[in-house]
């Protein structure tokens, strides 16, 4: 029993996660701002790596981490 819910519990985080992480990419997309942890990003001072889900900077080699940002 606690392994089942233990799967559920997990499957619920990565779910929740994911959506997250469409949602930023798709505001990132259309050229909206996305506030970070370490500032904030958007399509004209940064690019979107998707092996490696993050932000990294045009012009310095800032890499931020997707999971560091908020809606």
């Amino acid at each position: 029993m606690f392994l089942i819910a233990f799967a559920v519990w997990f499957e619920y985080k990565n779910l929740k996660q994911d959506s997250k992480t469409i949602l930023l990419i798709e505001k990132f997309n259309h050229g909206e701002n996305i506030v970070c942890k370490e500032g904030n990003v958007s399509n004209q001072f940064f690019n979107y790596e998707s092996g490696t889900q993050s932000f990294i900077s045009k012009k310095d080699n800032l890499i931020i981490d997707i999971k560091r940002c908020e809606l």
